[in-house]
């Protein structure tokens, strides 16, 4: 799942002590710190310093006991209002305060940022049927905080963004910001259309071809529209 970056929005009052936001505001240097660790003489041949000891499947936990030194940089971010909101580069180190010393809820809404492309329309396929299962999705497979019961009637209740977003529904070029270059517009809805191909094999069929040649795009996206207006 590629994130382009990443942020928070606070839904409570917060600051430090109460639990909140916490970075290392380095990313070339702690990035080349974490990347060449496992490559010191003190961690075992089959030790990559992080990816074992994480539940989750595409992230490395940045730990105290293999990066203990880049640690003594992290610092929490200053105190925020309700509505606020933070946001940083995807290989920042971040995370968490380990304890709430605070009063109050420390309530924050994740909001990461995932541009639509190939990498992600792959994703978003897994995602949907786990999210149609009622489970977690596939970089947390190990956070199961709700039962299946209280998903069964989850995709009744989202919007067409909403379906969207969770590959229910294709993303036809609606969904697309204008552009002033018609060479660029022409890029994202191929990129589109290869995506929609990806997460709904069937109604995004390629075009047959004949005698070799493949038959005009035009005919594709006109057959894709007439197809995806009876899913919406």
């Amino acid at each position: 799942f590629f994130r382009s970056f990443q942020g928070w929005l606070a839904l409570t009052p917060q600051g430090p002590g109460d639990g909140t936001l916490e970075v290392v505001p380095m990313v070339a240097d702690a990035m080349a710190y974490v990347l060449l660790r496992p490559f010191k003489e003190d961690v075992p041949h089959h030790q990559f310093c992080g990816v074992t000891e994480t539940s989750g499947v595409d992230t490395l936990e940045i730990t105290e006991k293999w990066h203990g030194a880049i640690l003594k940089a992290k610092i929490p971010i200053g105190s925020v209002d309700t509505g606020d909101s933070v946001w940083w580069h995807p290989d920042v180190i971040h995370g968490v305060e380990a304890e709430h010393k605070g009063n109050q809820y420390s309530n924050v809404l994740y909001i990461p940022s995932a541009p639509m492309c190939l990498q992600n329309a792959k994703y978003l396929k897994k995602q949907s049927q786990a999210f149609l299962d009622g489970k977690p999705p596939p970089d947390f497979p190990d956070r199961m905080f709700m039962e299946r019961d209280s998903w069964k009637d989850a995709p009744s209740s989202l919007t067409l963004a909403g379906r969207r977003q969770m590959a229910l529904d294709p993303f036809m070029e609606d969904a697309l910001s204008p552009s002033e270059d018609p060479e660029d517009s022409a890029r994202r809805r191929e990129l589109l259309l290869e995506c929609n191909r990806i997460m709904f094999p069937t109604l995004f069929r390629p075009a047959s071809s004949t005698s070799g040649s493949r038959a005009p795009k035009v005919a594709v996206r006109a057959e894709v529209a007439a197809n995806a207006e009876v899913a919406v």
